[in-house]
C-alpha cells in the first residue's frame, strides 16, 4: 500500500486518522503496512472473537500507532490484530511479518495488565486463540484460551449485575473498576459470553473437561445478562 493508500484507508474508511503526518515520513514503510493489517483485520474481526465496541477501539487505536506501553491500547492487543489482518493480505512482505509479530504479541501478553486496560488483555488472549485455532496449534491456543478464562473468571464477568454475588463475594486477587458507561459494560457481557463459547470450542477439540463451569459451586455458576448486538448498548443507559 502507498502512502496515499494509507490515508484514504484512514480518511475514507473505517479506520480513524491516526498520524497523516507519521504517515507520510513512513521511510520503512512500517506505518502503512500497520493501516493495512487493521484494515483488512476489520473485515474479519467477529470470527476471530472480537467483541469491543468497534468506533471506540478505533478512536484508542488512533494514538495506539505505534503501540508502547503508555497507550490507550495495550501492545498485545494492536500485535494481535495486525496478526490477524496479515493472515488475509496476499503479500509476501506483510506474510513474512508473521512470526515477529506473534513473538511481540506473547511477550507483550506476558506483563501483568492495570485495571484500566484488563479488558484489551482480555480481547488479545481471545483473539489470539482463535488465531492459534486457526494454525491449528492446539496446546499454544488452549493455553491463551484458559488464560482468557482466567481473566474473565477473576474480572467476575460470569456474574455481571449479579444479586446473588452482590454478597459474600470470594477475593480474586483483582478488581474491576465499575463500566464508565452501557457501552463499557455491553463489551464486558459480549466479552464473557464470547469465551464461554470458546471455551466450549476447545474443550470438544481437545476432549477435556471445561475450564470454565463448575456447576457445583455458586461462584462458578453463569449470572450474566445475554448479549445483545453492540449498538443496541448505545441506546440504553446504566
Amino acid at each position: 500500500m502507498t502512502t496515499n493508500g494509507c490515508i484514504n484507508y484512514m480518511v475514507k474508511r473505517r479506520i480513524p486518522p491516526v498520524n497523516i503526518t507519521m504517515c507520510k515520513r513512513d521511510k520503512s514503510g512500517d506505518f502503512v503496512r500497520s493501516i493495512h493489517a487493521i484494515d483488512s483485520f476489520l473485515d474479519h474481526a467477529d470470527v476471530f472473537g472480537f467483541f469491543l465496541h468497534l468506533p471506540r477501539f478505533l478512536d484508542n487505536l488512533r494514538a495506539s500507532i505505534p503501540a508502547t506501553e503508555l497507550s490507550p491500547i495495550p501492545p498485545a492487543l494492536v500485535h494481535t490484530v495486525r496478526l490477524i489482518g496479515i493472515l488475509f493480505i496476499d503479500d509476501p512482505m506483510l506474510r513474512n511479518e508473521e512470526p515477529r509479530l506473534l513473538e511481540r504479541a506473547l511477550q507483550s501478553l506476558s506483563c501483568a495488565p492495570d485495571s484500566t486496560r484488563i479488558i484489551y488483555m482480555f480481547q488479545a488472549e481471545v483473539l489470539l486463540s482463535y488465531y492459534l485455532f486457526h494454525q491449528a496449534r492446539k496446546l499454544e491456543g488452549g493455553y491463551h484460551a484458559a488464560a482468557a478464562v482466567s481473566i474473565a473468571v477473576a474480572c467476575r464477568l460470569h456474574k455481571i449485575r449479579s444479586t446473588a454475588w452482590s454478597v459474600n463475594r470470594t477475593n480474586t486477587g483483582f478488581s474491576l473498576p465499575p463500566p464508565v458507561d452501557s457501552i463499557e459494560e455491553g463489551e464486558r457481557i459480549r466479552g464473557f459470553w464470547t469465551i464461554l463459547v470458546l471455551d466450549r470450542c476447545w474443550t470438544v477439540w481437545m476432549q477435556s473437561p471445561s475450564v470454565l463451569i463448575q456447576e457445583a459451586s455458586p461462584s462458578m455458576q453463569i449470572d450474566t445478562p445475554w448479549p445483545m448486538d453492540m449498538n443496541s448498548y448505545e441506546q440504553v443507559s446504566l
